[in-house]
């Protein structure tokens, strides 16, 4: 008997576990604290430079409003998009690879890092202090700055939900 290949994994399906661990944490059902992005919002995202492995999570799962655990902060597209184009230090970095998706009442920030020519896919994702030194917009400068976190966006949600070492 010949067994069937195995099909790869969507990346949905790593984010609906987290969604759902999520969900768990905040105390809702999962349609109460997520729902599916417009496609206007799924644009900006990949005008961002979110690679398409974190829009995937969004397509399927954006949060309603922002969620709050365990004192980090995951912005609702509203605010994400607000953080990466108007408020610091989510527009002065956006320009050198990051995009902020999360933060903490400190002001500090939770960045995909795409990487200088925003090629990274999937992304690490980092944490950058609120009084990040962008000096003369080197990268090399604000990337000493950082913190790395998780190694994927799926990680970092994971690691958003049960509050583990961020």
């Amino acid at each position: 008997m010949v067994k069937d290949r195995e099909r790869p994994r969507r990346p949905g399906a790593t984010y609906s576990r987290a969604a759902k661990r999520i969900a768990q944490e905040v105390g809702s059902p999962p349609d109460d604290v997520f729902s599916p992005a417009e496609e206007t919002d799924l644009e900006s995202l990949s005008q961002l430079g979110m690679p398409d492995s974190a829009v995937e999570f969004y397509r399927d799962f954006a949060p309603i409003e922002t969620i709050e655990l365990h004192e980090v902060r995951l912005w609702d597209l509203a605010h994400l998009l607000e953080e990466n184009h108007h408020y610091s230090p989510g527009a002065e970095i956006h320009e050198l690879g990051y995009v902020v998706i999360a933060g903490n009442r400190a002001g500090d920030v939770y960045c995909l890092d795409i990487g200088e020519f925003g090629d990274e896919d999937p992304p690490r994702i980092v944490h950058l202090p609120h009084r990040v030194d962008i000096g003369s917009r080197d990268r090399a400068q604000v990337d000493k700055q950082t913190k790395p976190i998780a190694d994927s966006f799926d990680e970092f949600l994971m690691m958003f939900a049960t509050g583990e070492s961020l």
